[in-house]
């Protein structure tokens, strides 16, 4: 299915999945993720991000919003209130968006890579068309493409900070239907698991299964090759931690 428009970005409330962010600022401590001595000063290297998309559920999104709500009422005075009332999310996970000519650069060489990328059959990255943001009084988006390795995540209370004195712009939200696409791509190139070697005789043809915006997705096989394969790692598995050790 075609990518004809972004959602208009809300000018309040929570944030939301699927939004796209701009101008965002990620402060990283040049210091290891360890105990800072008393006196000690951090120098903070500024990275800029000129667009992100937030990748956390709605649901949480909402509950953790409303609970700032009631945190501002009625515990205001304590820092640590956000991160420890059982609704709030303290960290949110974005990923960044590149236009075409930033992921050439990043991608790997070759036509048929890169055409496989424009056509969302690489596991590892997904491209967003050119597409208006509402009816178009907002301007458009070019050509956007993610990269699933490259993540961050940003403390809440800091983004919603910035987004309230206007420091970060709420730029568009993908449509639900794309967004579906996205997010089950996203989460299934993170859910690979590692398995121990296989011989290469064992290996079976996994032919990718299309979603219906045309994208490819989780892997199907021939159910009787691979449960005969799985049997056989499993087995392998089992004389593997019955060895004695050392």
């Amino acid at each position: 299915m075609p990518f004809r428009k972004y959602t208009e970005p809300p000018t309040s409330g929570p944030i939301r999945q699927g939004e796209i962010l701009a101008n965002v600022w990620e402060l990283r401590p040049a210091h290891p993720t360890a105990e800072v001595e008393e006196g000690v000063s951090v120098r903070v290297d500024p990275i800029i991000h000129p667009r992100l998309v937030v990748l956390m559920q709605d649901c949480d999104l909402n509950s953790d919003f409303k609970a700032r709500l009631e945190i501002q009422v009625t515990e205001q005075s304590d820092p640590g209130s956000d991160r420890d009332h059982p609704s709030t999310l303290p960290h949110i996970l974005l990923c960044e968006l590149y236009e075409q000519d930033e992921i050439k650069t990043r991608m790997p060489p070759g036509r048929e890579m890169r055409k496989r990328i424009s056509q969302n059959q690489d596991e590892r990255y997904h491209m967003i068309n050119s597409a208006p943001i509402g009816d178009g009084g907002l301007g458009a988006l070019p050509d956007l493409y993610l990269d699933f390795k490259k993540v961050v995540s940003l403390p809440t209370a800091k983004l919603y900070e910035a987004i309230t004195s206007s420091k970060i712009t709420r730029v568009a939200i993908i449509p639900s239907i794309h967004l579906q696409d996205l997010i089950h791509r996203f989460f299934g190139f993170h859910s690979r698991v590692a398995v121990p070697e296989i011989d290469e005789e064992e290996v079976v043809y996994v032919a990718p299964m299309v979603s219906a915006t045309g994208s490819a997705s989780a892997p199907v096989s021939v159910f009787l090759d691979l449960f005969s394969l799985v049997k056989r790692q499993s087995r392998r598995l089992l004389e593997h931690f019955r060895r004695p050790k050392g």
